[in-house]
């Protein structure tokens, strides 16, 4: 139901302010396993109060009808940039984990935006 998944990415786009990726982080993937299922993508609805045809969007986002949905599938440009990002920091620095540890100058265990 492509109107269904229109209607789901407007609410996205006014609760998130069209951060994909955060909404993936925050309402959908909350167990980090990088895969949502059914169920997750259900609650993560009645989170956004969106009550539209759930199971027609899942549908249109599960493109290749493998009964979960990965990032690429809701924001594959995000996906694309974030797995460029890791090849780059695990090539550069080792690890994800390094390269953060790396640009943390304060080492106050987070990154400032002047970080």
């Amino acid at each position: 139901d492509t109107e269904a998944l229109g209607a789901f990415l407007g609410a996205i786009d006014k609760r998130f302010s069209g951060r994909k990726v955060l909404a993936w982080r925050c309402l959908l993937d909350k167990d980090e396993s990088n895969y949502v299922t059914y169920s997750e993508f259900e609650d993560g609805c009645k989170q956004l109060h969106f009550f539209g045809n759930v199971p027609g969007c899942y549908r249109c986002l599960d493109e290749d009808l493998n009964g979960y949905l990965t990032l690429r599938e809701l924001d594959p440009e995000a996906d694309h940039m974030l797995a460029f990002f890791k090849v780059h920091a695990e090539t550069r620095f080792g690890s994800v984990g390094a390269a953060f540890d790396e640009l943390d100058t304060d080492r106050s265990g987070s990154l400032t935006h002047r970080e």
